[in-house]
């Protein structure tokens, strides 16, 4: 009798469990049909066809049933005690607080910059409520509800009541994540810094809009966010400095360091996909199970979509990971025969075919989702990436250092601003070309 295999069984539920959250019922029965094309004897093919409409099914009740309940009505006005419950961030020219009742309602709010708050103030809030609806075609509502919250609130007026409440452990990284800021911001200047803190911890908020605008048009702005590179190296350096730990004990490390690193950088929808994807196959390693890209990505996905499948379908961040990712997988090896007259040295080669291929999955996306197209994606990456690989390393190494020996690390921090400073230049260089990039919509 002929079976599937548990693996490819558990990829397709995977796959039909997220067409169902993503409203897409057609995928999955295709994929169905497929896997019973797959078996041509034996109860498998009387079986698999019906279980993997029953997962879609599943996953379009999670994504119904996964709704934010508010007992608020729109231009109500409240007066409450709340606690600041995530990293706060800059917007506009303003601070942008997400703050939870007593109630355990969420609320964003917009307020002045000073004074800064912190996650675990809490602070007498006064303001009225707006339920948040659909923007266009944009469901911001849905956008919102990623993170719980369930309403705004607009002409907020604040009041610190007291502090260091939450989480003790979150607290903790949210203060180191503020403490490596401020040495960043001591070691480099503007806008070399807010380079830095977004390949660092993901901080883009300090970030000029300006620069921001040039590095999308010249198609390098996913540099600026923390991807699986982190998580790579962070994995990478974790194992071998545990190699003498027993295997539990180095798998118990390894987890909780991926877990801090996540709350370090703000919960980035990148770093989640990363962490899992780096926690999935030290998990197999560890009950001695193999590891396969395709299966470590499609249960990535899946586990991020079940607990949250506001993310698969509202986080655009998210998703361009995932395509990046099946782009390096999957289209490298057919790209990588293209480039072979290419020379190996200074790794042209490789960063021309990685770029091509993450390309190759991302750019439609981004102009559907963005309605900018870049034209010189290729020719600013070819600099950019070597760049950003040393800004990661070197950044991550000098401010490490600038606390054991602070003028070495200032000499060192010197000649990565330079570095950093004429890839800025490089990258408005190629933003201003013309015809650099196409604004379809």
């Amino acid at each position: 009798m002929y079976t599937l295999h548990r693996s490819i069984i558990a990829l397709a539920s995977w796959l039909a469990f997220m067409a169902g959250v993503s409203h897409l019922p057609q995928l999955y029965l295709y994929l169905g049909s497929c896997a019973v094309a797959a078996v041509h004897r034996g109860w498998l093919r009387w079986l698999i066809l019906p279980w993997l409409v029953s997962c879609g099914l599943v996953g379009l009740w999670r994504y119904d049933s996964y709704t934010t309940i508010t007992t608020y009505q729109d231009g109500e006005h409240l007066t409450a005690t709340v606690m600041v419950d995530r990293l706060p961030l800059l917007h506009d020219d303003q601070q942008r607080l997400v703050v939870v009742t007593n109630d355990g309602q969420r609320l964003q709010l917009d307020t002045a910059t000073y004074p800064a708050y912190q996650y675990g103030d809490v602070l007498q809030l006064d303001c009225t409520i707006r339920l948040p609806g659909q923007i266009e075609e944009f469901a911001y509502d849905k956008y919102l509800a990623r993170y719980h919250i369930q309403a705004l609130c607009d002409y907020p007026t604040l009041q610190l009541v007291d502090t260091d409440h939450g989480n003790g452990w979150i607290r903790t990284m949210y203060w180191i994540r503020n403490t490596l800021k401020q040495q960043v911001e001591n070691l480099w200047p503007e806008p070399v810094a807010a380079l830095l803190l977004g390949v660092l911890i993901g901080e883009q908020d300090t970030i000029p809009e300006s620069i921001y605008t040039a590095f999308q048009r010249a198609g390098v702005v996913h540099i600026l966010v923390v991807s699986g590179m982190h998580v790579l190296i962070l994995v990478k350096v974790l194992t071998r400095a545990t190699k003498t730990v027993p295997r539990f004990g180095q798998l118990l490390i390894i987890i909780t360091a991926l877990t801090a690193f996540c709350v370090l950088t703000g919960f980035s929808a990148t770093v989640i996909r990363a962490t899992v994807m780096g926690s999935i196959p030290l998990l197999g390693k560890f009950i001695g199970r193999p590891h396969r890209i395709y299966l470590t990505l499609t249960w990535a996905a899946g586990l991020v979509t079940l607990v949250n499948p506001y993310i698969l379908v509202h986080d655009v961040g998210f998703q361009l990971s995932f395509l990046a990712t099946l782009g390096l997988v999957y289209v490298t090896p057919w790209i990588k025969p293209l480039t072979g007259w290419l020379p190996e040295s200074f790794e042209l080669r490789s960063t021309i075919t990685t770029t091509l291929a993450a390309t190759t999955t991302t750019a439609p996306w981004i102009a559907y989702i963005f309605g900018t197209w870049s034209n010189v994606a290729l020719l600013a990456n070819v600099i950019v990436i070597p760049i950003s690989n040393l800004m990661l390393l070197a950044g991550a190494m000098i401010t490490a250092l600038s606390w054991l020996l602070p003028e070495i690390a200032q000499s060192l921090a010197q000649l990565l601003g330079a570095a950093v400073a004429l890839m800025l230049w490089y990258v408005q260089w190629c933003a201003q070309l013309p015809h650099a990039y196409v604004q379809i919509f």
